[in-house]
């Protein structure tokens, strides 16, 4: 049993002692390995709710829109709403902010900090799945289209204006590319020991997505008792999260779809990958299937949220579909050369070593065939219909 299985369920006390746990953990290595090392120096926005002196530094692809959104509701949009009922979007007013280099300084007159991390290799494939496999428009004309002229030497028009089609392994491959010649990574992709200055700051939370459910409902408890104008809480957050995830991302595949001609790539597809996300994420069954097909010209958001929406309200076994997740991580990197692996592990090691996580782990490193027919979760980056 891992570490981040085994600490599911446990009670309040013990929460507290995983917090200490952590952060120890982190000392520890930054002492041993790390005081003297200018690389984890990090560089991110702090985001601050002056209300309640709470600070909380996000990392991309850690659950950073719903913290923001927290810190938002906290700093006096509205401490009682619901996080699920609302964007960033919803209030134009912008969030106070702090660098990391002056947090130190400010939690000495109080308040508390507070950042969350997750497996590494967890997180690049989900910074793929969000930014690369699901339609994408300003990802696919950057990133994409960077990817597909740098490790594929591809100048067709369509792949090259946007990288419609990139696969995992190629994603991987381009971030070691950059890694290896120096060059800045996107933050989605940069390594998250780069941000948060961990080796430097003394946070109160350091949260792991794995526990989630646990490490925010036990943080947003801690508030509510220190605070009497909190009230925040997330019940049922797997469903709400799964509905928030279908119906906010709808923009960006109808966007693609004006941009994408259906012969360059069809747009049913882009359909496929949208019902995909949702099954890859644990949201949805695999079992449910794909309700699209035939011409699909016509459809709108409108009729596709209803659908998403209607399936994700259908009564699920959720434990076997939040197993879906490690399916699909393990089927994603079966793709991956044994060498790229290896150089990935040493791109991630910093992380794993102060935030305790395995650096090679062995479903992933043991490349073993499936066995029998499987569910295709990258299913439709293929242009053929």
């Amino acid at each position: 049993m891992d570490e981040q299985t085994r600490e599911r369920g446990m009670p309040e006390d013990d929460r507290h002692q995983i917090f200490k746990n952590r952060n120890k953990l982190i000392q520890q290595h930054c002492s041993d390995h790390f005081s003297t090392n200018s690389s984890l120096l990090g560089s991110n926005t702090i985001y601050v709710d002056p209300v309640h002196r709470i600070y909380y530094c996000p990392i991309q692809k850690v659950a950073s829109t719903f913290w923001k959104i927290i810190i938002l509701l906290l700093s006096g949009y509205d401490s009682s709403a619901s996080p699920f009922n609302m964007t960033l979007r919803d209030d134009q007013r912008k969030t106070q902010t702090v660098s990391p280099e002056s947090l130190s300084n400010a939690l000495q007159s109080g308040g508390e900090a507070f950042f969350f991390v997750r497996d590494p290799y967890a997180r690049l494939f989900s910074c793929y799945e969000d930014k690369l496999y699901y339609a994408n428009p300003i990802f696919w004309k950057t990133i994409g289209s960077d990817i597909v002229s740098t490790i594929r030497g591809n100048s067709e028009a369509g792949r090259s204006r946007y990288g419609y089609d990139v696969t995992f392994s190629e994603f991987i491959k381009y971030v070691l590319y950059k890694h290896q010649s120096k060059a800045r990574l996107d933050v989605h992709f940069r390594p998250m020991h780069k941000f948060c200055n961990p080796c430097q700051t003394q946070y109160n939370y350091i949260g792991h997505l794995e526990t989630f459910a646990e490490d925010a409902t036990y943080i947003l408890s801690k508030w509510r008792q220190q605070f009497d104008d909190v009230t925040i809480k997330i019940d049922d957050i797997h469903h709400q999260t799964g509905l928030r995830v279908a119906v906010n991302k709808l923009h960006n595949l109808f966007e693609m779809k004006k941009l994408l001609p259906d012969k360059t790539f069809p747009f049913i597809k882009l359909l496929l990958r949208a019902w995909r996300s949702l099954q890859i994420r644990g949201y949805l069954s695999k079992d449910i299937k794909f309700p699209f097909h035939g011409d699909v010209s016509d459809i709108t958001s409108e009729d596709v949220a209803k659908v998403m929406t209607q399936a994700l309200n259908t009564p699920q076994n959720i434990t076997a579909v939040k197993l879906q997740r490690a399916e699909a991580l393990l089927q994603a990197y079966r793709q991956v050369p044994l060498e790229d692996m290896e150089l990935l592990r040493k791109f991630v090691l910093t992380d794993c070593l102060l935030f305790g996580y395995d650096d090679r782990p062995a479903s992933l490193f043991n490349k073993l065939k499936p066995t029998g027919d499987e569910f295709l979760y990258l299913d439709g980056i293929s242009d053929k219909v």
